[in-house]
């Protein structure tokens, strides 16, 4: 093997290790602590506050967890949440289009603001889009 591809290989191979390290440091703390969670009085607490708006797109209680995360963190707290729970692939689909127009609403949010857009419209647009994008899994599938 010359000396470019080794450098090359072993270049990516360091990348994917720190890249694959960050991620877990995120998706299995959060895996845990909605496995922990779900089995606590306080989830009882949460599926009475939060079931009639899962009910809308057709997902259970639980789902608020990872969405919220999502909302909140972005979405590798979300996949870890998700993994944590026993979803179907409608379920797990609805999430994903729900959390593909509004992950990480903080961040990015303030991000555009930095661009000129107001915060609040920024966060309606996406979390408007969120909520057709659900419904519409909800009715196609």
């Amino acid at each position: 093997m010359d000396v470019q591809l080794r450098r090359a290989v072993r270049s990516g191979l360091a990348k994917g290790v720190r890249t694959s390290w960050e991620l877990l440091r995120i998706i299995v703390p959060v895996y845990l602590g909605v496995a922990i969670f779900i089995r606590t009085p306080l989830m009882g607490w949460l599926s009475v506050v939060v079931e009639p708006l899962m009910a809308v797109f057709a997902l259970p209680a639980e789902a608020a967890i990872p969405v919220t995360l999502g909302f909140v963190s972005g979405l590798y707290a979300a996949i870890g949440a998700v993994a944590s729970l026993s979803l179907t692939a409608k379920e797990i689909l609805t999430i994903a289009v729900i959390l593909s127009f509004a992950h990480n609403l903080f961040v990015e949010s303030a991000v555009t603001h930095r661009l000129g857009i107001p915060f609040g419209v920024v966060v309606a647009m996406r979390l408007g889009l969120a909520v057709v994008g659900g419904l519409a899994i909800r009715l196609i599938f």
